[in-house]
């Protein structure tokens, strides 16, 4: 089954949550790297945060109810999938995760030629809404023609430098009345790290959206059972270390840095100061031979 039909199930959570709420920010919920990223380094906007699931995660569930003692596999460009598979709240819903990469390599080790076998339709159908969920401004593209949408700006952010800047403008206060669609990969999943090939992100696109142009807008009699799609995003911040001046000092030395005139704050290593790259080694992050 195409996963395009989760994506429709979350696309249709999005739009009545925000229809029956009325916050001044809301942020996607569908990459699992930019959930994470937000929970770690910007805790404050949390509840800013579209509280259901990826749509790997509902369509899994839709499968376990659809079907008896399923053994579920997700195979898509996505690495963060597979520590999202690993989340308490939703480690019951899938068996394994690949990416196309580990799936590419699997078909050479067995011999079988990927081109010579037959297309087959997906089991189950999924509308535009769903289909264009992987590259970025699709998930909003899906909620745009929803009354609920007017008086907010939508704008989509892709890549780890839009994203820390987007959240950074939310945490001060800066954007109202926004709805951000997020995706830490630039050009959201279809340039996702394990889709290797010499195609740009914009020719990736064109094919997306070449697959999706037959596809209803809408599925209207999708069956989704009575299944809880609800996931709740929690501060999950690392507490900062607090060391000691004398712990500092034994580490500059080991760097052979024993006074201030050694701490020649070159840079070469990655960090600003000697200071920054003590510390760094303080929290297990560097090794003073790096220095």
């Amino acid at each position: 089954e195409e996963t395009a039909f989760g994506a429709e199930i979350v696309s249709n959570l999005y739009s009545n949550y925000i229809k029956s709420s009325s916050e001044d920010v809301y942020i996607t919920t569908a990459c699992p790297s930019v959930n994470l990223f937000i929970q770690k380094y910007f805790p404050s906007i949390t509840k800013f945060m579209l509280p259901f699931v990826s749509p790997m995660i509902a369509h899994s569930r839709v499968i376990r109810k659809k079907y008896n003692n399923p053994f579920v596999v997700f195979i898509g460009p996505c690495i963060g999938k597979k520590l999202e598979k690993e989340d308490f709240q939703t480690e019951d819903a899938i068996d394994a995760v690949l990416t196309f990469d580990e799936m590419t390599h699997w078909l050479k080790e067995e011999e079988i030629d990927f081109n010579s076998l037959e297309p087959e339709s997906f089991d189950t159908d999924a509308s535009l809404r769903g289909k264009i969920f992987p590259f970025s401004g699709g998930i909003l593209k899906g909620l745009k023609n929803q009354d609920c949408m007017n008086e907010y700006e939508i704008i989509s952010v892709d890549g780890e430098e839009m994203c820390r800047d987007t959240f950074t403008s939310i945490e001060n206060g800066e954007l109202k009345k926004v709805i951000v669609e997020a995706n830490f990969c630039k050009g959201g999943c279809i340039g996702g790290p394990c889709l290797r090939n010499n195609q740009g992100i914009f020719t990736k696109k064109l094919e997306v959206k070449d697959y999706a142009k037959d596809a209803v807008y809408e599925i209207s009699d999708k069956k989704i059972f009575d299944i809880d799609f609800t996931k709740y995003y929690f501060d999950r911040s690392l507490k900062p270390l607090n060391p000691s001046e004398e712990d500092i000092k034994n580490i500059l030395s080991s760097m052979g840095k024993f006074s201030e005139k050694d701490e020649l704050n070159c840079g070469v290593c990655g960090y600003n100061t000697c200071k920054e790259k003590a510390m760094a080694i303080y929290a297990g992050m560097a090794e003073p031979s790096m220095c």
